[in-house]
């Protein structure tokens, strides 16, 4: 792989899991909700996170198709490998369920040689499918590596 960009993302410190790098009390939350009725969020909460800047029609769609993951992929830190030299993280501005500010800390994490933002919630390329496109293009046409 020659270069990595995280899209308003998840991105654990080395040896921490998704759950564990969420901060308090979303941790606590996030993990007896997984406990009890699995990775699958409720339909409401789907809609007021990921699908809350699309069309109605569209977020129906996201809500019906949504599939669950294993607990394991939120759980377990990710072990070995590493993100090759040139990487970058794009952040949203307006995602109801990533923060600005938690998008800034997993950046860090990241540690990105390239980093931008777009004006969308948690799905770009839905909402911002042209602005998305040009901000992968100079990720690749003009970032460092």
């Amino acid at each position: 792989m020659a270069a990595f960009l995280a899209v308003t993302a998840v991105v654990p410190k080395p040896g921490r899991s998704f759950v564990a790098s969420m901060p308090l009390p979303n941790r606590l939350v996030l993990s007896l909700a997984m406990r009890l009725a699995g990775t699958r969020p409720p339909d409401a909460a789907i809609r007021r996170g990921v699908a809350s800047r699309v069309d109605p029609e569209t977020a129906d769609r996201i809500v019906a198709e949504f599939s669950p993951e294993s607990v394991r992929l939120y759980r377990d830190a990710p072990r070995g490998g590493r993100f090759p030299e040139r990487r970058g993280y794009l952040s949203t501005s307006q995602d109801a369920g990533l923060p600005s500010g938690l998008q800034q800390r997993f950046a860090r994490n990241l540690d990105p040689s390239w980093h931008e933002s777009v004006d969308s919630g948690h799905l770009p390329m839905l909402e911002a499918p042209d602005a998305l496109a040009r901000r992968i293009e100079r990720f690749l046409t003009n970032g460092p590596g």
